[in-house]
């Protein structure tokens, strides 16, 4: 028979405020489930998730450590999980690196909206202002970084630094194709260019034309000879 999971236990959360432990409860409760096979890939994800609830709360340094007790006459697995939160912080400055020639101002607007100096610190900020930045279409990598290795600041602040990989500005597409379907039959080329810092700012510019031959009257429906060849031109500029 297998190893079940017993009612777990969470040691060192009593003094923290209550919706942060109801949410280490909660967060516990789900992922080990009393009466479920004990899984110690579950067990150690279980350790990570609570980390991380803790973290998305203000707790950068918190600790966790964990360990099962397995009553082989019962068949049962207890988890214990001994939190140490450590201090409460929040967010410090904000020092980005890696732009090169790109314009600083879109970039500090993006991360106004997601990190505020003086808020309270979370790890679930960090990873929606990561995924905004990469959203801006301009940067093939983002690091960010709370400097939290040197401890616990004095200040209760935690600077951030954000680390940016630019993409390639300037792109240029070039190709060929058919088209055959129940409304023409066609051949046709493919060529365009692309600015993705258009007169700054981050604006995206394109301009793209596709030259053609229509094989007329061709089609799906109707397999003849052209009798036809008719050329046209597709023109798109968008900004």
């Amino acid at each position: 028979d297998p190893v079940r999971v017993a009612v777990p236990t969470i040691l060192g959360i009593s003094e923290l405020k209550d919706d942060v432990v109801r949410e280490a409860k909660k967060t516990v409760k789900r992922k080990l489930r009393v009466g479920d096979p004990f899984d110690e890939d579950v067990f150690e994800n279980t350790k990570e998730s609570l980390a991380r609830v803790l973290g998305d709360r203000g707790f950068a340094f918190v600790q966790v450590t964990s360990a099962a007790n397995v009553d082989l006459v019962s068949r049962k697995a207890t988890a214990t999980f001994q939190v140490t939160p450590g201090p409460e912080v929040k967010f410090g400055k904000v020092v980005i690196a890696g732009l090169g020639s790109l314009p600083e101002g879109p970039v500090r607007e993006v991360i106004a909206l997601h990190v505020e100096q003086g808020a309270r610190y979370s790890t679930l900020v960090l990873d929606n202002l990561q995924q905004a930045l990469l959203d801006m279409g301009v940067f093939s990598t983002v690091d960010i970084v709370p400097r939290i290795k040197e401890g616990p600041p004095a200040d209760g602040l935690v600077d951030v630094d954000i680390r940016f990989e630019p993409s390639k500005l300037h792109a240029v597409r070039a190709g060929v194709g058919i088209e055959f379907d129940s409304l023409r039959a066609d051949v046709h080329g493919l060529l365009g260019w692309e600015h993705r810092n258009f007169f700054g700012r981050f604006r995206t510019f394109t301009i793209e034309t596709r030259p053609g031959l229509v094989l007329y009257p061709l089609r799906v429906n109707n397999i003849v000879g052209p009798t036809h060849y008719l050329p046209e031109n597709k023109l798109k500029l968008e900004l």
